[in-house]
């Protein structure tokens, strides 16, 4: 696995990455989130990946993003309130883990 500085080339990865978190967020509040909503479009991310203050790093393995770290103050938005969103993430990953016989862990790193 590879750990570096989000790229360009990154991009669809990423956009991938949280169309799959917004999908964890219609399923535990579909009455607030919607289906197949995208927070970011690409133009979005490339802006955000050309902020020195607040780097973008990504997990790749095989080309495919497999992790994606943010800057301490944008953790808040992916944890959610009290940790709802983390939950509904790691359930998620290990249910599709199951169904593939792979062994993930889910970590939300300060």
């Amino acid at each position: 696995m590879e750990i570096r500085f989000a790229a360009p080339r990154d991009i669809p990865g990423i956009i991938d990455l949280l169309k799959q978190v917004g999908q964890v967020h219609h399923l535990g509040r579909p009455d607030i989130f919607r289906a197949g909503a995208q927070k970011y479009d690409e133009q979005q991310v490339l802006a955000m990946l050309d902020k020195p203050t607040d780097p973008i790093f990504v997990a790749c393995e095989d080309g495919k993003v497999l992790e994606l770290r943010v800057a301490e103050g944008d953790m808040g938005k992916v944890i959610g309130r009290q940790g709802r969103i983390a939950k509904e993430i790691r359930t998620i990953v290990k249910t599709v883990a199951q169904r593939t016989g792979e062994k993930v862990t889910v970590e939300i790193v300060d």
